[in-house]
């Protein structure tokens, strides 16, 4: 190895060691697609967590048609702001009825190939009559920065873990 070579390897070790790296678009972009996978289709596993279809029932009889879910597993956390004031009335019996015979379970499979955006931020799903679109539209900082809720996770250091803000728009599909 020569001089110059040594000297980026130096550089690049002393870089790690004190934590100068931020996070990049690949890096935000592969950890979106893993917050899908992982905490967004465990949350829709009503036969595990059935509290968030509570929380999806919720929504539907609230007169704002809004309802917040929490969702942490594994080293995987932030919230869900479920919004169905779109849903007529006249659906709001049948969809709380989906929700109860296991539409989230349906559809949890479709989550890894319906992931896109230019960082993985959108999610949509179709069930019979009804449209799921899941967006992330704020991460939430850690501990260590006072959960401080931020529009842009770029430029953060690449070792700080976010949390997702993610609305879930549940509408009739008309296509």
């Amino acid at each position: 190895m020569d001089e110059l070579g040594f000297c980026s390897l130096t550089l690049l070790l002393f870089a790690t060691l004190l934590g100068d790296f931020e996070m990049t678009p690949d890096q935000v972009a592969r950890e979106n697609h893993e917050f899908y996978y992982v905490a967004v289709a465990m949350s829709l596993c009503s036969t595990a967590f059935p509290d968030f279809g509570q929380a999806v029932v919720h929504s539907l009889y609230d007169e704002s048609g809004l309802a917040q879910f929490g969702v942490e597993f594994s080293h995987y956390s932030g919230y869900i702001r479920i919004d169905t004031s779109q849903i007529g009335e006249c659906f709001r019996e049948g969809l709380a009825n989906e929700v109860w015979s296991g539409i989230f379970g349906r559809m949890v499979c479709a989550i890894p190939s319906s992931v896109s955006g230019e960082m993985n931020t959108e999610v949509v799903l179709r069930e019979g009559i009804y449209r799921f679109t899941f967006k992330i539209i704020q991460y939430e900082r850690d501990a260590e920065h006072g959960w401080e809720i931020i529009d842009d996770p770029l430029p953060l250091p690449d070792d700080e873990k976010l949390g997702r803000v993610v609305n879930l728009c549940i509408t009739i599909d008309h296509s």
